[in-house]
C-alpha cells in the first residue's frame, strides 16, 4: 500500500517536473539563444577599442552596453533555470533513503557470518556475535577491546574471518 502511494507521488512529481522543464517561458535554451544572439550582434562594437574609449556620451555605445547587460542577465537566468531543471530531474520521495539503506543492509548481511572480524565506523574492529534484521551485535570493540554493542548493518564493513 505504502509503496504504491510512494510510486504515485513519484509519478506526479515527475510529470510536474517535465512540465516545468519544457515550459517555453522558462526554457533555458531559449534564454541562452536570445542572449548569445544579442552578444554576437554587438560584438562588432565591443571589439572596437576606439569606439569603446572615446570620451563623452555616445548614445549607441550606451545602448550596446545596456543590451549586453540585459543579455548577460538573461544568461544568468538561463543558468538558474538549468540548475533548477537539473535538480527537478532527481525526484526523491519519502522512503527512498530507507529503501537504499535497507539494500545496503541486505548486501552486508549476505557477507556477514558469526565469528567474522568486522570494522565499524564508530567503534573500531570487533567480532560478530549475532546478526539481527537491521543490526549486528559486535563484541571486543572499543579501545579496551571489551565493549559489546549493537551496530546498524549499514555501518559495518567486513574484514576477514576471525581466528579463535
Amino acid at each position: 500500500m505504502e509503496l504504491t502511494k510512494r510510486n504515485e507521488t513519484r509519478e506526479q512529481r515527475e510529470e510536474r517536473t517535465i512540465e516545468e522543464i519544457f515550459n517555453p517561458v522558462k526554457c533555458p535554451r531559449c534564454w541562452q539563444f536570445m542572449a548569445s544572439a544579442t552578444i554576437g550582434h554587438n560584438s562588432r562594437y565591443t571589439g572596437d577599442i576606439a569606439f569603446n574609449t572615446q570620451p563623452g556620451h555616445i548614445p549607441l555605445r550606451a545602448r550596446v552596453i545596456a543590451q549586453n547587460d540585459r543579455a548577460f542577465e538573461s544568461l544568468n537566468i538561463a543558468d538558474r533555470f538549468q540548475r533548477k531543471a537539473d535538480s527537478l530531474r532527481h525526484v526523491r520521495v519519502a522512503g527512498d533513503a530507507e529503501t537504499k539503506r535497507q539494500a545496503l543492509r541486505d548486501f552486508v548481511r549476505s557477507r556477514l557470518e558469526v565469528g567474522m572480524e568486522v570494522d565499524t565506523c564508530h567503534y573500531g574492529r570487533g567480532i560478530v556475535k549475532k546478526i539481527n534484521k537491521k543490526t549486528a551485535t559486535i563484541s571486543n570493540t572499543g579501545m579496551s577491546g571489551t565493549y559489546t554493542i549493537a551496530v546498524d548493518l549499514s555501518f559495518i564493513s567486513t574484514l576477514a574471518p576471525a581466528t579463535t
